[in-house]
């Protein structure tokens, strides 16, 4: 437990937006100046997130921290609606292609001024990836470590692992509870929503179209293309996945992609199994993928 909660100290100083002694601070306050000098670990972990952002069509992009300024995201209130142009603006900044690493000397650098790397979409899934390289090799035999929507379960001898996903119309029911059978690998579990996370809209600011639910509350989740918190009909995504941050980056990018693209995109998948639970004519309805299907049993 010591070697978990060090660990994940550790990587909090590594990618914390909210720190600005984190190393992703002082990148994002220095890398549109010039080179800044980084570890092994950063650079490891930003080829990472740009083979998710490849692999979902940048529906995920993990320097969509323009737009997390923008939409005043971690200060979860905003006072007035972005118009049109500032949208635009931001959303130009917002291209993982646009990091220049420099191997021969570990420095990184943006090529667009006021870019910036957000690792809300990845930072929990990976962080459970490494500490649970911290503590696997040794004496325990099975682990579930839960960073919050995010979960990692390993067993070194094969055997059942259950969980349950919460309905996420009403957040305190459990929707249904799953089983995986003979578990004997990694599974990272990761569920995007928006019942718990949002930006509280000030009562005097104009209205923003879709973007805002009837509440007054915006969604946390960023759609990279648009430049607008994703507004669509699906409410939840879990996904299923050999890694924490492979489950956390897609299960955002499926929530952003929304229901007819996600599903689809969510049947390619390989390893990775997919749940989206949507909203139709106000009705809870889900859809399972292929891999979904196959590998994991519904309790109720």
């Amino acid at each position: 437990a010591d070697a978990v909660f060090n660990e994940a100290k550790r990587l909090d100083l590594m990618l914390s937006n909210y720190k600005p002694a984190s190393e992703v601070s002082r990148i994002n306050r220095a890398a549109s100046i010039g080179p800044v000098q980084v570890s092994d670990e950063m650079i490891k972990f930003i080829l990472f997130a740009n083979r998710m952002t490849y692999l979902s069509d940048g529906f995920f992009d993990v320097t969509v921290e323009p737009l997390t300024r923008l939409w005043h995201l971690r200060e979860r209130k905003l006072e007035k609606i972005p118009d049109q142009a500032e949208i635009e603006e931001a959303a130009k900044k917002v291209n993982s292609n646009d990091i220049d690493i420099y191997f021969h000397n570990n420095t990184v650098r943006f090529l667009t001024p006021g870019m910036g790397i957000d690792t809300g979409g990845i930072g929990k899934g990976y962080a459970l990836d490494k500490c649970l390289d911290k503590i696997k090799s040794g004496p325990v035999k099975s682990i579930t470590l839960n960073f919050g929507g995010e979960i990692l379960s390993w067993s070194a001898a094969a055997e059942d692992w259950t969980f349950s996903v919460k309905n996420p119309l009403v957040p305190e029911q459990v929707w249904d509870t799953f089983s995986i059978s003979s578990f004997s690998v990694t599974r990272g579990l990761s569920t995007s929503a928006n019942y718990e996370r949002f930006v509280m809209v000030s009562s005097g600011a104009q209205t923003g179209g879709d973007a805002i639910y009837a509440d007054g509350k915006i969604g946390h989740i960023l759609n990279p293309k648009t430049g607008f918190p994703a507004r669509n009909e699906i409410r939840s995504v879990s996904v299923l996945s050999t890694s924490g941050a492979e489950a956390d980056a897609l299960s955002t990018a499926i929530f952003t992609m929304g229901l007819e693209r996600g599903s689809k995109f969510a049947d390619l998948l390989n390893e990775s199994a997919v749940l989206i639970l949507y909203e139709q004519l106000g009705k809870l309805e889900s859809f399972k993928s292929k891999n979904w299907i196959r590998h994991v049993n519904s309790q109720i």
